[in-house]
């Protein structure tokens, strides 16, 4: 790309960059934040200090593997954007029964449940087309979290993303910001 650019170019993980800009556009700043879109798939980012957390790369917690209904498969197969369609027949937008955001709120938790006690968060910021609806299934996710997250941990702050489908845009911009300030600029 250098040689048909004039620019510094920088690549990153498009959970990673959502992760950066929504926890840049938090009043108080966590320690450490996990983003999770739930969209199409399950992406996660993490963001320590106000930076994205390098050592874990690009952190797939939608691979992660978890029993669901007597199958060990990966998180994102059973609680995604697409799998809700699969599931359901709809999409997030058209669904307004309790007792299914109930349901999707227990195949969300699994996940959710298996990362706090790995990256133990300040914060978990919910974006992607999921996120889009958090308050529709808020209560019901926190206490079936709060029901099974081990007593000694401490809970984290649960927020939907200020920006739920465009939160990657923001984060690109905080991204190039921090690496353009970071280090000289060679070509």
């Amino acid at each position: 790309l250098k040689h048909y650019v004039d620019a510094p170019i920088f690549i990153e993980n498009d959970a990673n960059l959502a992760a950066l800009g929504e926890t840049l556009s938090l009043r108080k700043q966590p320690r450490v934040s996990l983003y999770v879109t739930i969209s199409t798939g399950i992406g996660t980012g993490i963001v320590t200090n106000g930076h994205i957390y390098e050592t874990f790369g690009s952190c797939e917690g939608g691979k992660i593997m978890l029993e669901y209904d007597g199958i060990v498969r990966r998180w994102e197969q059973f609680a995604s954007g697409k799998s809700m369609y699969e599931t359901y027949g709809k999409f997030a937008r058209d669904i307004r029964d309790r007792h299914i955001w109930h349901q999707f709120s227990d195949k969300m938790s699994r996940g959710f449940l298996a990362m706090i006690p790995v990256v133990m968060p300040d914060t978990v910021i919910i974006g992607g087309s999921i996120g889009t609806y958090y308050e529709r299934y808020e209560h019901m996710l926190l206490k079936q979290i709060r029901e099974k997250l081990e007593p000694h941990l401490p809970m984290p702050e649960f927020r939907q993303a200020t920006h739920p489908e465009e939160a990657v845009i923001y984060g690109c911009y905080h991204y190039a910001k921090q690496r353009l300030s970071k280090s000289p600029i060679t070509t």
